[in-house]
């Protein structure tokens, strides 16, 4: 279970990113 929350968290925190990337720019 904690390998599929760290990875859950790093999509998460990626996707994130990427959605700020895309609305700043």
């Amino acid at each position: 279970e904690v390998p599929a929350l760290i990875a859950l968290v790093n999509l998460a925190f990626w996707f994130r990113r990427r959605y700020y990337a895309s609305a700043t720019v």
